[in-house]
C-alpha cells in the first residue's frame, strides 16, 4: 500500500495535472481480490501488473510503455 495517498489519488492527479503522463503509468498490486481496487484498475487506461512481478512481463510491459 502507498504511504499517506492512494494509487487512486495519483491517478486522479496525473489525469488533472500531467494528462500526458497517464499513458506511461505502470500499477503494480497485490490488492486484484479487493472490490475496490478491482473497479478502480478495471477502469484505468493505465497497465497493471499484479504482485509478485514477473520479471520478463515488467520487461515487456515497460518496453511497449517506451516504444521500443
Amino acid at each position: 500500500m502507498m504511504g499517506g495517498d492512494s494509487g487512486t489519488a495519483l491517478y486522479n492527479w496525473i489525469q488533472r495535472e500531467r494528462p500526458e503522463l497517464w499513458r506511461r503509468l505502470v500499477f503494480l498490486t497485490g490488492a486484484r481480490g479487493m472490490e475496490g481496487a478491482t473497479r478502480f484498475l478495471g477502469g484505468t487506461k493505465s497497465a497493471v501488473l499484479d504482485k509478485p512481478v514477473n520479471v520478463d512481463v515488467l520487461r515487456r510491459t515497460l518496453a511497449e510503455i517506451c516504444g521500443k
